[in-house]
């Protein structure tokens, strides 16, 4: 078990959700 590939993995996951909140809330915005 290679605790800094799943720390790299448990980052990486996080980023895509913020992302993914990011980028809605921009489109929901525009939508008006």
């Amino acid at each position: 078990m290679d605790y800094e590939l799943y720390l790299i993995s448990n980052i990486m996951g996080i980023f895509i959700v913020i992302l993914i909140f990011v980028f809605h809330y921009l489109y929901s915005d525009i939508d008006d």
